[in-house]
């Protein structure tokens, strides 16, 4: 069994985060569950989602590892997925840490303020260089 957050517009809690984290329980994937109704918050998109983990506890690593190559290894559908390997899918997330005071939002609209985020530089989905939403 395992335990993929699935971030969505109602499933993730600061104080149940940290909860589960201090217990020792972390999820074995995080992904945004991004649809129309939380696109415009509390979800956005990806590194919105990831900059929230630090939060409650989890290093930078755990949540990129997460969000990357162990949804990969879930799915193994396509020989290489989550990896930068020759002849991989050319799927890659140029990722930055701003650093700051961002206040950051969770589903039940409890707000914390951060002193980093994750934003997006780049996106390569399938080889192709994906354009910004504005």
């Amino acid at each position: 069994m395992l335990f993929d957050v699935g971030r969505g517009a109602g499933s993730f809690n600061f104080q149940v985060a940290r909860r589960a984290l201090d217990a020792g329980f972390l999820p074995d994937a995080i992904s945004t569950d991004l649809y129309n109704v939380n696109v415009a918050g509390p979800v956005y998109d990806m590194p919105a989602t990831l900059s929230k983990f630090p939060v409650p506890g989890m290093s930078l690593e755990d949540v990129l590892a997460r969000a990357t190559a162990a949804p990969a290894r879930v799915i193994s559908r396509v020989p290489g997925l989550g990896t930068l390997e020759v002849g991989a899918p050319a799927d890659i997330s140029l990722l930055a840490i701003e650093e700051g005071r961002f206040q950051l939002v969770d589903s039940q609209k409890n707000s914390v303020a951060a002193g980093r985020r994750i934003v997006s530089r780049l996106t390569i989905a399938r080889g192709r260089r994906l354009t910004p939403r504005p």
